[in-house]
Parts: structure tokens; C-alpha cells; sequence
């Protein structure tokens, strides 16, 4: 498996996502953006960038709960 392509289009999805979170649909885009995240982990695990793996994680987290819970000021999904 191509773990580089992988992180690519993690990273690259990750900032088309984050336009489309900040002028559509903000939950929708929490959502993708766990995908996104998740996708990128194995290249950081691979070549053993455990901060980075910890940071995305971390960061998955919050917008797993912001994605459950709501985001304030904006509407559901």
C-alpha cells in the first residue's frame, strides 16, 4: 500500500475540507475530516513520527465530540 499517497490525500483533503466545513456545512465537515485524519496515520506510524501521530489523534478526538455533540452556532447535519 502507498502510505505516502495516503498522507496526500489526507492532508490535501484535509484543506479543500476545511473550506467546505467553513462555508457549507461545519458538522459534515468534522465527519470527513475524521476520514482524512485516520487515512493519514499509517505514513506517520510507518516512519515512527509518534508527536504526529499523537497530535492527529488528539485532534480526531475533538472533532469526533464537536461532530457528536454539535457545533455551537452552527446547524446539525
Amino acid at each position: 500500500m502507498n502510505f505516502g499517497l495516503l498522507r496526500a490525500v489526507g492532508n490535501y483533503g484535509l484543506m479543500v475540507n476545511t473550506i467546505f466545513g467553513q462555508f457549507f456545512n461545519m458538522q459534515a465537515a468534522l465527519v470527513i475530516s475524521l476520514v482524512l485524519s485516520a487515512i493519514s496515520i499509517p505514513y506517520y506510524a510507518k516512519n515512527k513520527i509518534w508527536d504526529t501521530v499523537a497530535f492527529i489523534t488528539f485532534m480526531m478526538c475533538i472533532n469526533l465530540v464537536s461532530a457528536l455533540n454539535g457545533v455551537p452556532g452552527c446547524s446539525g447535519l
